[in-house]
């Protein structure tokens, strides 16, 4: 996948009018503050990936210098080490931190308040998962696909793919299938 292809992606999280690609990108970035601090993780990554380019180098050490105000403006906290798959949505504007070791799948959801990962590593989440507000996962843990975090959970166990955890630390509280996955965001 290329930087535009999942920036395309992500985009089309936000764009539930079903706008031109250009107008729901500038919508997006004007309406949503996370999703800044989203476009500037995808650009800095991808220009950070560009070895043997000194341009690109020069532009990612360009983006890297303007991560404390895009931190700022957004409330996101993403290193362009970590891994995230293209259809990101950020709900809220809020602090969303995300360790540099995470490794996130794609078409995840990741409300406000959210953290990710702590000093022992990051967690690898699967496809299609949504992280309620305020939700802690920490450690080196595996989230499957199509769970769900409830909001205020603190996770620090593996999750098993099609469950809904919650609670302090958080256990398993009921299932969620692909179908309902697909009802709630519309495919």
């Amino acid at each position: 996948m290329s930087m535009l292809s999942d920036i395309r992606r992500d985009v089309a999280r936000y764009n539930r009018q079903g706008r031109p690609f250009s107008v729901a990108l500038i919508a997006a970035v004007y309406s949503h503050p996370a999703f800044l601090g989203l476009l500037h993780y995808r650009v800095t990554r991808y220009f950070g990936l560009q070895k043997g380019n000194p341009f690109a180098k020069l532009l990612y050490l360009c983006g890297r210098a303007a991560f404390p105000i895009i931190r700022m403006y957004s409330g996101v906290e993403i290193h362009p080490r970590c891994y995230l798959g293209p259809g990101a949505y950020f709900g809220h504007f809020g602090p969303i931190v995300l360790h540099p070791d995470s490794r996130i799948g794609e078409q995840v959801t990741v409300m406000q308040g959210v953290s990710v990962g702590e000093t022992r590593g990051g967690p690898t989440v699967g496809d299609r998962v949504s992280i309620g507000a305020s939700a802690s996962l920490l450690g080196g843990i595996l989230i499957g696909n199509n769970a769900v975090i409830a909001a205020g959970a603190v996770v620090v166990r593996d999750v098993p793919m099609n469950s809904v955890v919650g609670g302090v630390p958080a256990k398993v509280i009921g299932k969620r299938s692909q179908e309902d996955y697909d009802e709630v965001i519309g495919s």
